[in-house]
């Protein structure tokens, strides 16, 4: 048998195993980054309301308010569906 072989696999199956932590936490990275960016974007449009009451641009801060009501809607649905898959994986490792 060739060694270079046998070193090229075990070299692979290292690669592998470690491939695999690396691209979960690069998932949760890319996660808590589009949540963060959710949250960002619903902030900014929420002092963007705010101003537009001030000045007194009530249809642009109505089209704001809508949005942020949108971006809300999404956020708690990722909540429950974060909530629904860890208790899958509680119940599935039961």
């Amino acid at each position: 048998m060739n060694t270079s072989k046998v070193n090229n696999s075990i070299l692979n199956a290292s690669i592998l195993d470690f491939g695999t932590i690396e691209l979960d936490k690069i998932r949760n990275y890319m996660y808590i980054y589009k949540k963060l960016k959710i949250k960002l974007k619903r902030e900014i449009l929420e002092e963007h309301q705010n101003k537009c009451e001030k000045a007194a641009r009530f249809v642009e801060a109505e089209m704001a308010k809508q949005r942020v009501a949108q971006l809300r809607k999404i956020e708690k649905e990722k909540v429950i569906l974060e909530r629904k898959n860890d208790h899958e994986e509680d119940v599935n490792t039961i």
